[in-house]
């Protein structure tokens, strides 16, 4: 029943049966469900110390290993750039204590990016690293165009219109098929039309960009 229903009060109350009756590892797929459910209603928080909670619990790599990727999404959510990168680094550990490399172009990745560009020491700059994404072949669809939204915020503040092209240039050929691939889309074009392309196609693609965002369901990812 917990399963089925989509709030969080059953699911927070059979987590902590299986706490209480000292068997929290039961529990831990019920808890990364939790943790998903609370930051889909905006409780970053709330869903942050689930997460925390089942990293110190979990005892397979898989589970560690989303509940480190969980924590980094809520922390965006939260804005606490330097949290994900503490959530990062422990995600690597992780790989390298497994004697792994940790894979290329993932979401962690992508959250590494954002918290470079807006924490104080590094704001408004972007690791090198992001153009290997816009041009890799491993690289994901929905990996490029969120490299490529963040890549041409930067470009815009830098008034860089060659580095603004060569991104257009590597997202025009796209086809976007989700929501978010859509709105990464859509937020690469409308700013680089506003700042170096096409102004008249601006407010076409603000509207588009605007409903589109409508569309997601999760507030928390809007």
């Amino acid at each position: 029943e917990a399963l089925r229903d989509k709030g969080v009060v059953l699911l927070w109350l059979c987590v902590d049966h299986w706490k209480k009756a000292g068997a929290a590892q039961n529990g831990i797929r019920l808890a990364l469900l939790l943790a998903k459910r609370l930051l889909s209603l905006g409780l970053a928080n709330d869903s942050l110390q689930v997460l925390e909670d089942i990293e110190l619990k979990a005892v397979d790599t898989a589970e560690t290993m989303r509940a480190l990727l969980g924590q980094a999404r809520a922390a965006k959510t939260l804005r606490d750039w330097s949290k994900i990168q503490q959530v990062a680094h422990r995600w690597g550990g992780a790989f390298s204590r497994q004697g792994q490399l940790p894979p290329t172009h993932s979401t962690i990745e992508l959250l590494e990016f954002e918290a470079h560009y807006n924490c104080p020491s590094t704001h408004g700059a972007l690791p090198d690293s992001i153009s290997e994404c816009l041009k890799s072949p491993a690289a994901s669809l929905a990996h490029k165009l969120s490299a490529a939204s963040l890549a041409m915020i930067r470009a815009d503040n830098d008034g860089d219109a060659l580095v603004a092209g060569q991104v257009f240039e590597c997202v025009l050929p796209l086809r976007p098929e989700t929501s978010n691939e859509r709105v990464a889309w859509l937020t690469t074009s409308v700013v680089y039309h506003a700042a170096f392309g096409d102004l008249k196609r601006t407010p076409e693609l603000l509207h588009a960009l605007a409903t589109e965002g409508l569309s997601i369901s999760q507030p928390a990812l809007r």
